[in-house]
């Protein structure tokens, strides 16, 4: 009887939680009020964060379970890091799961929330006793040095605010456009599904499964909680590895310089997906270096879970695709060293079937729905226009493609940033260029598979895209080989590129990230409401809110060049692909004729954000199309057939005047 209480008694806390959720759902199941201040908000924000706080339990409750079964040696911090990464993927499969099975809807959610929950619970005692000794045996140990305790001191002030930034509302523009928007568009459907109109419905969206619970329980901010999550998960993965395979210093090094990287605190409060992207491809990676440090007879337990990391990571971006091959190659060059031809097809095959097994649900139906498993990539996506114009955006980043253009890209990756970036402090962090010199300095096995991985990552970027953020799941290894060579400097270097450089560059972070909680203060105080946090920071939500007053219920606006409809309802129509504006405005139609065709279409009213217009044009317009809509539309249609109503924030809307 005593035993049968104590199970139950373990359940208390998670009927506790469970049922905090559920009056969550049911009691509270409006949208908060865009103009609710103080208590309000406040009310919101602790739902948030007790919503947050039972994913994090149960994703690494249910991920110790997963773990369990591969028994393999990992120290405490690298099982738990790993289990939590695995117990969030495993609730991302099961909502994806939901979606594909058209049973998506809040009611389902929780039930996976709940069932997840009661899985993991199992653990959650073991890991309360494992902080209650933590904490007991904790003793503060004096830094070593001037480095330690400046990183030590920023890292202590820099987390509370990035975790306040992140429990503002979402305001970034891919947020506004896809990770939220699309995830929103499947939720109102019940289901996930192919739209041919928004193209990035058919991308690989497992990064967005969980930003669905968010939006179930109507606390959109969970997805930078989420994302803020993965980013730590990055930075600590780094430190994790540095000190088990370079030692504690490289490894503090390493977190000096990802945090000392501006973009990623920044990033890391936005509401995206490359943080997770980044982790996954990092522990494909740890793990495949963990196989070849290891000598047990199951160690091929860890080529199976580097699988399962590039399976995922490849469920969150196409790109992932090039780095799954980059350490299939990796795994190959290795086990030909020491084995023969068949046991490296076997290795191949041993990492290569979990990674096909889990990110196959996105590629098969795309296979099946659009008969392209990549689209819109390679075949079958757009129409000539729309595939031209997204190959010159994409080709329009970076300084040249010559020899020397590739050479002298860590020169012009400063001089000429914005041809390398979508925003301001899109930069890469001086320090990781030191991590050339390190085949010089290191002998080791470990060195050589991150340095191969770090210069093979980076050659398929320099011939691609040549945009930052698509180096961030570089930057861990990188950090770690810049780290090792910054250990191994003449001890006066070491200070001035440590106290100089490294806690110089995360000062500057923290105080960005102190300027920007500035912004917010008055959001937490109650003297702001979300909808002025989200005038001062979005700059088409004040024209998007006019358009919900003003127009008529089956009136459309259609956007040119501005693609985020989130904090719009039918009455928008965000330009997904921001082509609109080019393919209307193709061959110069007559004003007439364009109005009659749009309104056919049921378009009464069009939207020219200059903004953005004038971004495309400036940075990414080397055939002049979008410079020639423009003129167009300024030029020919709207002095026809256009009458301004309202100009919000260099944004203009006029009505379809032409019968």
């Amino acid at each position: 009887m005593r035993q049968k209480m104590r199970k139950l008694k373990d359940y208390v806390p998670w009927l506790v939680w469970i049922g905090i959720l559920a009056m969550r759902l049911w009691l509270f199941p409006g949208d908060l009020d865009f103009h609710a201040k103080g208590g309000a908000i406040w009310l919101n924000i602790s739902f948030l964060v007790i919503l947050y706080g039972y994913i994090l339990l149960t994703a690494l409750g249910l991920g110790r379970v997963i773990l369990r079964c591969f028994d393999e040696r990992l120290t405490p911090t690298e099982f738990n890091l790993l289990s939590l990464l695995l117990g969030m993927a495993a609730l991302s499969i099961a909502i994806l799961a939901s979606g594909l099975l058209n049973l998506l809807n809040a009611f389902v959610i929780f039930g996976v929330l709940a069932l997840a929950g009661s899985v993991a619970q199992r653990e959650w005692a073991s890991l309360y006793s494992i902080v209650r000794r933590k904490v007991k045996s904790f003793k503060f140990s004096p830094v070593k040095n001037l480095y330690e305790a400046l990183l030590g001191g920023t890292l202590v002030f820099m987390l509370p605010l990035l975790f306040l930034n992140a429990l503002t509302p979402a305001w970034d523009y891919d947020a506004l456009m896809y990770h939220l928007e699309i995830p929103r568009q499947f939720l109102a459907e019940s289901r996930i599904y192919f739209d041919l109109q928004v193209f990035r419905s058919a991308y690989p969206l497992l990064g967005e499964m969980l930003f669905l619970v968010g939006l179930a329980f109507k606390l959109d901010s969970l997805a930078k909680l989420i994302h803020l999550t993965y980013a730590a998960l990055l930075v600590l993965s780094a430190y994790t590895f540095g000190k088990r395979f370079f030692g504690r210093e490289a490894a503090l090094f390493a977190v000096g310089i990802l945090v000392g990287t501006p973009a990623i605190p920044f990033w890391s409060t936005w509401v995206s997906v490359d943080f997770m992207w980044a982790v996954c491809e990092f522990w494909s990676l740890y793990l495949v270096i963990l196989w070849l440090a290891t000598e047990t007879k199951t160690r091929s337990r860890f080529l199976i879970l580097a699988g399962v990391m590039s399976g995922l990571a490849a469920s969150i971006k196409y790109l992932s695709l090039s780095t799954l091959l980059i350490i299939a190659v990796i795994i190959a060059w290795q086990s030909l060293r020491k084995f023969q031809i068949t046991d490296t097809l076997k290795h191949l095959l041993t990492f290569g079937i979990p990674a096909a097994l889990v990110m196959s649900p996105w590629y098969v139906k795309n296979w099946l729905w659009t008969g392209n498993p990549v689209y819109p990539l390679i075949w079958g996506g757009w129409d000539p226009i729309t595939a031209r114009l997204f190959s010159d955006y994409l080709h329009s980043f970076g300084a040249g493609t010559s020899w020397l253009d590739y050479l002298l890209i860590p020169y012009n990756i400063y001089t000429n940033h914005s041809r390398f970036s979508t925003m301001y402090l899109e930069t890469v962090h001086p320090a990781l260029w030191l991590a050339i010199a390190s085949p010089f300095l290191m002998r080791s096995q470990v060195g050589r598979v991150l340095f191969a991985y770090s210069a093979a990552y980076y050659a398929v970027w320099a011939v691609n895209s040549q945009v930052v953020r698509f180096l961030l799941p570089a930057f861990g290894m990188a950090a770690l080989l810049a780290g090792d060579v910054i250990q191994k400097s003449p001890p006066l270097m070491k200070k001035i590129v440590a106290n100089g450089g490294l806690i110089v560059l995360a000062l500057a972070s923290l105080l960005y990230q102190a300027l920007l909680f500035q912004n917010y203060w008055g959001y937490f105080s109650g003297a702001k409401s979300t909808a002025e946090i989200l005038t001062a920071s979005v700059d088409n939500f004040q024209m998007t809110q006019w358009i919900q007053r003003t127009l008529q219920p089956n009136e459309r606006a259609l956007f040119l060049w501005d693609g985020r409809g989130y904090y719009c309802d039918s009455r928008c129509l965000p330009d997904d692909e921001q082509a609109a504006a080019v393919l209307l405005a193709h061959n110069s139609p007559v004003p007439e004729e364009l109005a009659r065709r749009l309104k056919a279409e049921g378009v009464t009213h069009l939207m020219i954000n200059q903004t953005d217009a004038n971004w495309f044009i400036d940075y990414h317009d080397p055939s002049h199309d979008h410079r020639r809509a423009l003129d167009y539309f300024e030029k020919s249609f709207l002095p026809n057939c256009g009458q301004a109503l309202t100009f919000v924030n260099n944004a203009e809307l006029y009505r379809i005047t032409c019968p």
